[in-house]
């Protein structure tokens, strides 16, 4: 996502509560904006109308799933406005708005590997993982634990199973 320039007060509001780097960041349909950091877990940051220096941030750490100690490497909202988080020692998470928490995809899913470092989305809607087990094809339907994936890896023709954090491309078509 690109950094509108209404946003810039909200993120350079957080070098002081939050110093360090942010690998990642999204913007939800409500206007939030979700940051993913390698010391802070994922930080949900909602603009404030009155201050925009002054935004209200939500945590998202050990106590929703997401560990603080594997960092959040990349951050994707699909075509169902749903809000995905790949992390680095932690696997895959879906965000459950009812229960303002992440899921952890990789233990009901028995999803390979345990770092997801990019999150793309073809024309079928399906999710494709860059991990460090290769790539994944995961296939969402409307319930998250029903969901199915295909792992390709170097059998398959990848140059390596490991991918680099936010590196990730698809066709014109979405394929």
């Amino acid at each position: 996502m690109p950094c509108l320039p209404q946003k810039v007060p909200v993120i350079t509001s957080l070098k002081n509560s939050y110093p360090g780097y942010f690998y990642c960041l999204e913007e939800d349909n409500e206007g939030n904006i979700w940051a993913g950091s390698g010391s802070y877990g994922l930080l949900r940051i909602t603009p404030s109308d009155r201050d925009p220096g002054k935004p209200s941030i939500k945590n998202y750490s050990t106590g929703n799933n997401l560990s603080n100690k594997t960092g959040v490497q990349t951050i994707f909202k699909d075509s169902k406005n749903r809000i995905w988080a790949g992390t680095d020692g932690n696997g895959l998470h879906l965000y459950d708005v009812g229960k303002d928490t992440f899921i952890c995809l990789n233990e009901w899913l028995n999803l390979p590997g345990d770092g997801v470092f990019s999150i793309e989305e073809d024309g079928r809607n399906d999710l494709w993982l860059g991990t460090n087990a290769g790539l994944v094809r995961l296939t969402v339907p409307q319930e998250p634990e029903e969901s199915t994936f295909q792992v390709y890896t170097m059998r398959h023709g990848l140059q390596d199973n490991t991918f680099l954090r936010g590196v990730s491309a698809y066709a014109e078509n979405m394929e």
